[in-house]
């Protein structure tokens, strides 16, 4: 019985002992839960406040961006307005000083003579007609030498004119460049400082903004095995531990994070390059589709027929002489008021430019351009005409066949001579113009009167010829913007001239309002021709951008095949890629020689 009562007793007392031990680790489980609670409560509050301190250094960040960048534009404004001045007054100088040696010059002059008239006076009397013939000399050479340094005054003012453009346009190029740049900083400013915001297991959207304060709530379940071991620890090195400690999360627990998104791409901008690519792309399609235009307005047309309906329009009137007059006279009223506000944009002294121009005592210039724009006028004519005859996809093949004819005159003229390669593109054009105007050479059509319209075409592209050379003198003298002003008002006056005179031209206009619709699309299109190839000219250089102009006649031909289904014939076709290949050869050939031009030039340093 005693043996009993002591294994009962043990056994009570054992099953005590184990509750006491399961209630202490109860209350030690208990404790560690209560002290993990607030220690969590404690670094999410702490977590909140650095985030409310980073929030107001980002702002401040932005606020001194902004400053900077304020302090950046002034700085650059005032250094090139200093520099502008530093440039003024040494040309100035420069100026003032070459204007000093002649003065002195020419003082010297003056007293030398005066010296002889004195001499010659006390001769006698007898020698008063050799003195009066030295001094009408004198007085001559002292007024053509006061004409020639105010032209050089003129010329000095004009190149200053325009190297100030060209650094308003530098500095213009400078301010977009640094304002591009400044928003990619700022976009990357902006995504370092979201990924250092965002908590650890909280995954960064697109935006660069964390989606949850509270980004440890939904993170996955921890299983009591991984609770146990994130508190007891194997025994291990001290260095070992250190440096894992080092580089573990500051946090107690070792939650899985979430993979970090890659911060959003940056949006890339168009480039300078392909800025002006697309506007001479632009002006080329708005050329071309100009004569599809005038073939419509002269000959009734089905506006895409290929696609199995198509509207029929256009015929408004008969593309002869008169009628041609019309169209162009029709045209330059509406682009002439346009383009007086577009050239005062585009060029701010160009008034002041006409104005001296036209008034100077050196006349070769003005007749320089004044030839240019007759030359345009009757280019203009003629391709009309021919249009009207032959379509718009031949006619302008042909009327590009003008290399054959300035690469000639540039030699003779400029002295300017041919190489092989110039040659050779020559030879490409006249067998393009050969294969395009063969269907309409044929002797049956000579017979009929059809080749008339590729003798017009023909002559319209050695018109063109001789504007393109004239233009080219006037350019030397003057700025483009004003020189094309002064042909278009040229091609304006020429025409209501000739309409004006009491000639039977033939004018006969069938549909009035058709004819006003169709001169007022012409003169948009030609206006924005104009506007595109100016600023694409200046953002990819006149080179490039004539290269890709040289597609006209394919263009055309396009334009007119799918807009009133002008039909070719493959030999025309191949006519016109050889017309096509050969200007742009050309074209290519002279961007390369100006390229290989420029390190002869550029001054050394």
């Amino acid at each position: 019985m005693n043996h009993q009562g002591n294994q009962w007793q043990k056994g009570t007392n054992s099953s005590r002992s184990a509750e006491q031990i399961l209630q202490t680790v109860s209350n030690e489980l208990q404790n560690l839960h209560d002290g993990l609670i607030a220690q969590l409560s404690e670094e999410v509050l702490w977590l909140r406040t650095e985030k409310a301190r980073l929030q107001t250094e980002v702002e401040a960040l932005r606020q001194q961006q902004h400053a900077l960048q304020t302090q950046r534009f002034e700085a650059l404004s005032h250094q090139q307005m200093a520099q502008q001045q530093i440039w003024a007054k040494q040309l100035a100088q420069v100026i003032a000083n070459h204007l000093q040696a002649l003065i002195v010059e020419r003082l010297s002059e003056m007293a030398s003579a005066s010296t002889a008239k004195r001499a010659i006076s006390i001769s006698g009397n007898g020698t008063d007609e050799t003195a009066q013939r030295l001094l009408s000399s004198f007085d001559a050479s002292f007024t053509n030498t006061f004409k020639t340094l105010q032209r050089e005054l003129d010329s000095y003012e004009s190149s200053l004119s325009q190297q100030l453009n060209r650094m308003h346009t530098l500095e213009q190029q400078g301010a977009t460049i640094l304002e591009a740049l400044i928003e990619r900083l700022r976009e990357q400013l902006q995504v370092e400082v979201a990924t250092a915001r965002s908590p650890i297991g909280s995954p960064i959207p697109s935006n660069g903004h964390p989606t949850s304060d509270t980004a440890y709530e939904a993170a996955p379940p921890v299983s009591p095995q991984e609770f146990r071991d994130s508190f007891i620890q194997p025994s291990e090195d001290p260095a070992t531990s250190t440096s894992s400690t080092a580089q573990s999360n500051p946090l107690p627990l070792q939650f899985p994070a979430t993979p970090v998104a890659p911060p959003p791409p940056v949006k890339r901008e168009l480039s300078q390059f392909q800025v002006g690519l697309l506007l001479v792309l632009l002006s080329t399609l708005a050329l071309s589709f100009h004569n599809v235009v005038v073939k419509i307005v002269g000959t009734p047309s089905v506006i895409f027929g290929w696609l199995g309906g198509g509207y029929e329009m256009g015929g408004f009137i008969k593309l002869g002489l008169g009628n041609a007059l019309l169209i162009l006279w029709l045209r330059m009223l509406i682009v002439l008021p346009l383009m007086v506000p577009v050239a005062m944009f585009l060029y701010p002294p160009v008034w002041r430019d006409i104005r001296r121009f036209t008034t100077s005592d050196d006349r070769r210039p003005l007749i320089n351009v004044f030839i240019s724009g007759v030359s345009l006028f009757l280019s203009q004519i003629l391709i009309y005409i021919a249009i009207g005859r032959i379509g718009p996809g031949v006619a302008v093949t042909l009327l590009f066949m003008y290399p054959i004819v300035t690469v000639p005159l540039a030699w003779l003229l400029f002295r300017d001579r041919p190489t092989r390669l110039r040659w050779v593109v020559m030879g490409i054009i006249l067998l393009g113009v050969f294969f395009t105007a063969l269907p309409r050479i044929s002797w049956g059509a000579i017979v009929t009167g059809g080749a008339t319209g590729v003798i017009v075409a023909a002559l319209s592209g050695v018109a063109f010829a001789f504007y393109l050379l004239f233009m080219q003198l006037g350019f030397k003298k003057l700025h483009p913007v004003p020189v094309s002003l002064i042909q278009f008002a040229t091609i304006f006056v020429l025409s209501s001239i000739v309409l004006l005179m009491p000639l039977d031209l033939g004018v006969k206009v069938g549909d009035s309002s058709g004819l006003f619709v169709g001169g007022l699309v012409l003169g948009i299109l030609t206006l924005v021709g104009y506007l595109a190839n100016n600023f694409g000219v200046r953002l990819m250089g006149a080179s490039l951008a004539s290269i890709i102009a040289s597609s006209g006649p394919a263009v055309t031909a396009l334009l007119g095949l799918l807009v009133i289904n002008d039909k070719l014939q493959f030999i025309q076709f191949l006519g016109i890629f050889l017309v096509t290949f050969g200007v742009g050869l050309l074209s290519w050939e002279r961007t390369k020689q100006q390229a290989s031009a420029k390190p002869a030039n550029t001054p050394a340093k």
